[in-house]
C-alpha cells in the first residue's frame, strides 16, 4: 500500500459519486487515485518512486556502486608497496653475532650492541636501483643522517653494482665507511635477514671476504655463516673510534644503525591509508543507507 493511503476503498453509496451518461464519476476517488498515481518519496535532491520493483532497483543499483567503491578502496590498499610498513630490523639476531670473543683493546667490552634508529624515507627515484658506480656514490653522499659514526642502511629495489657490474646483488656495504644497500626483497626477519645484515655491516667494519664455511663474511649468504675468525675480531675492535661507539651510561660499546627505505614517490603511511579507506567505506555505507530510507 502507498504510505498514508488506506489499501482497500469501497464505493457502495451514490452519494459521493455522480451520475454520468455511460459511467460513474466519483470525485474523491478520483482525487486519491491521482494522489496514489503521483506518490513520492523525496530525499535530497533524488525522486525515488514507491513502487516495490522501482525500489528493488535503486536498492540494487546503491548496493553495487557501494561494492565497486569498496573494491577500488582495497585494491588501492592493496596496490601500495609491501614495505609501506617497518622494514625488519634483527636487532637481537645481530647483536648475538657480535657478541664477540675478547677486546685486545679494553678486556672486558666484549659484546657490540646494535641499535636501529627510526626509519626514515628518502624519496629519489634514480635510486631505487644502483645500477653504477655513480649511483653508489650518489647513495653514500646522500648524508640523511649528518653523522660518520652512524650507519646508514638503504634499503632498495635492486643492486645491479657492488664494486662493480655483476648480477643482481641482495646487499653491498662500502668497505671501511658507514653505508649499506639491502634488496628489500632480501630484508626478512630471522637468521637470513640477521646473516646479510650483519655481513654487510662487517664491510662497514672492514671486514673482506673469506671463504671459509660458515664464516660471516663468506660470499654468498647462507643462515649458517655466523662465525668470525679472530683475526677478523681484531679488525673490528681496531675500527674504534669508527662506528662502533661507547655508552658512558652502560659500560657498552654499540653500532647505531638508521635503516632508510628509497622509494620513487612519496607515499602514504599504513596506518593513515587504512583510516582513509576506512572512512571512505563508512561514508559509503552512510550514502546509501539515506539513499535507501
Amino acid at each position: 500500500s502507498m504510505r498514508g493511503i488506506p489499501h482497500f476503498w469501497t464505493f457502495t453509496t451514490t452519494r459521493r459519486c455522480l451520475s454520468l451518461p455511460g459511467s460513474v464519476y466519483c470525485p474523491q476517488k478520483a482525487r486519491l487515485e491521482k494522489a496514489a498515481a503521483q506518490a513520492v518519496t523525496k530525499k535530497g535532491n533524488r525522486k525515488v518512486q514507491t513502487s516495490p520493483a522501482f525500489r528493488s532497483r535503486v536498492v540494487s543499483g546503491s548496493t553495487s556502486r557501494r561494492s565497486l567503491i569498496i573494491f577500488f578502496l582495497l585494491s588501492t590498499l592493496a596496490a601500495m608497496p609491501s614495505w609501506a610498513a617497518m622494514v625488519p630490523t634483527n636487532e637481537t639476531g645481530m647483536g648475538a653475532i657480535f657478541d664477540l670473543d675478547f677486546d685486545p683493546i679494553e678486556p672486558g667490552t666484549q659484546n657490540i650492541d646494535i641499535r636501529f634508529s627510526p626509519e626514515l624515507d628518502y624519496v629519489n627515484a634514480s635510486l631505487v636501483e644502483i645500477d653504477d658506480t655513480g649511483e653508489w656514490s650518489m647513495l653514500t653522499s646522500a648524508n640523511l643522517v649528518p653523522d660518520s659514526s652512524i650507519v646508514e642502511m638503504f634499503f632498495v629495489e635492486e643492486i645491479n653494482w657492488c664494486g662493480s657490474a655483476g648480477p643482481a646483488a641482495i646487499g653491498c656495504g662500502s668497505q671501511g665507511g658507514n653505508t649499506i644497500a639491502i634488496e628489500i626483497a632480501s630484508a626478512t626477519e630471522g637468521d637470513f635477514g640477521t646473516v646479510l645484515y650483519s655481513h654487510e655491516l662487517g664491510h662497514n667494519l672492514d671486514l673482506e671476504h673469506d671463504g671459509t664455511a660458515d664464516n660471516l663474511m663468506r660470499g654468498t649468504i647462507n643462515t649458517a655463516n655466523m662465525d668470525l675468525t679472530s683475526t677478523q675480531i681484531e679488525t673490528i675492535w681496531l675500527d674504534i673510534p669508527g662506528i662502533i661507539q661507547f655508552d658512558a651510561d652502560l659500560d657498552q660499546n654499540f653500532i647505531q644503525i638508521t635503516p632508510i627505505v628509497v622509494v620513487a614517490a612519496s607515499t602514504i603511511p599504513l596506518p593513515s591509508a587504512l583510516l582513509l579507506c576506512v572512512g571512505a567505506i563508512g561514508a559509503v555505507g552512510v550514502f546509501v543507507r539515506r539513499t535507501e530510507t
